[in-house]
C-alpha cells in the first residue's frame, strides 16, 4: 500500500489507494451493478478532500460538493500515485457512471453520477477521481451514513420505522453503526475512545474537516469504506 506525501511546491495532496485488506473494513452490501467494477479498474485512486484543497465546504450538498471537488481537482490534480511523477501530462479519459445516494432536507436522494479518470502520460495507470463525499465501491455518500445516524439518535421514530424512511434494511444500519464505532476508535488513542455514538462525535467527522483526509492518510483507506469486490480477473495489484 502506498502513500505519496505531499510536496510543498504542489498544490493538491494525493494518495494512492490500493484495495483495502485492513481489518477495520468488513464486507459491504451497497453495491450497485457497475459501480464496484468500474472502480476496482482503477486500483490507484485519486481522492480529493476540501480541507487539503482549501475549500468552503458548509451547507453544501453532497451532489455540490462532489462537483467543485471534482473541477478542482481536474485543474491540479497533483502527483501521480503510481509512480510519483510530481507533474504528469494527464489524459483525461472517459468517466464511467454510478449511483450516488445522499440525503437531502432529511429524505433519500439517489442520481446517476459520472466520474472523471485521468490517466498518467509516463506510467499510463489509470486514476478515478473520488471526493470525499464518496466511499469507494458503494453507493452511499459519507453525509447519508451520518444523516441516518443523527436520525438513529434522535429516538423519534421505531428502528424499522426509520429504516423503511431511508430504504435500508435494519442489518445495514447496525453495521453503519458498528463500522462507525470501530473506524472511529482505530484512529484516536485509548483515553480519547467514546464508548458509544454520539451527535458529537458524528459532527467531528463532516465533509471539511480534518478526520477524512487524516483518516485516509493514516490507514490508507476511506473512512466508512468497507472492503471492495474482486475484479474478475482476479484482485487488483
Amino acid at each position: 500500500m502506498l502513500h505519496i506525501k505531499r510536496r510543498k511546491s504542489v498544490p493538491y495532496q494525493s494518495f494512492a489507494l490500493s484495495p483495502p485488506t485492513h481489518p477495520l473494513c468488513r464486507p459491504s452490501a451497497v453495491l450497485r451493478t457497475g459501480d464496484a467494477l468500474a472502480e476496482a479498474s482503477d486500483t490507484v485512486m485519486i481522492r480529493a478532500f476540501s480541507l487539503l484543497l482549501k475549500l468552503k465546504t458548509s451547507g453544501l450538498s453532497d451532489l455540490h460538493l462532489f462537483e467543485i471537488l471534482t473541477e478542482t481537482a481536474l485543474r491540479c490534480p497533483g502527483p501521480c500515485p503510481s509512480c510519483g511523477s510530481s507533474f504528469p501530462a494527464y489524459r483525461q479519459m472517459q468517466p464511467y457512471s454510478r449511483f450516488m445516494i445522499s440525503a437531502e432536507n432529511g429524505k433519500r436522494v439517489e442520481r446517476q453520477i459520472s466520474v472523471q479518470r485521468l490517466r498518467c502520460s509516463l506510467c499510463g495507470h489509470s486514476h478515478a477521481i473520488l471526493p470525499e463525499c464518496l466511499i469507494p465501491y458503494g453507493s452511499y455518500t459519507v453525509g447519508f451514513i451520518l444523516a441516518v445516524l443523527e436520525a438513529y439518535l434522535s429516538r423519534k421514530s421505531r428502528v424499522d420505522t426509520l429504516c423503511d424512511q431511508w430504504q435500508i434494511s435494519i442489518s445495514t444500519l447496525y453495521s453503519w453503526i458498528h463500522r462507525f464505532q470501530n473506524q472511529l476508535n482505530a484512529s484516536r488513542s485509548i483515553l480519547d475512545r467514546v464508548p458509544q455514538l454520539s451527535l458529537t462525535s458524528i459532527a467531528s467527522v463532516r465533509a471539511g474537516s480534518a478526520f477524512l483526509p487524516d483518516f485516509f492518510a493514516r490507514f490508507g483507506f476511506s473512512f466508512l469504506q468497507a472492503r471492495p469486490p474482486a475484479s474478475p480477473s482476479g484482485p487488483p495489484s
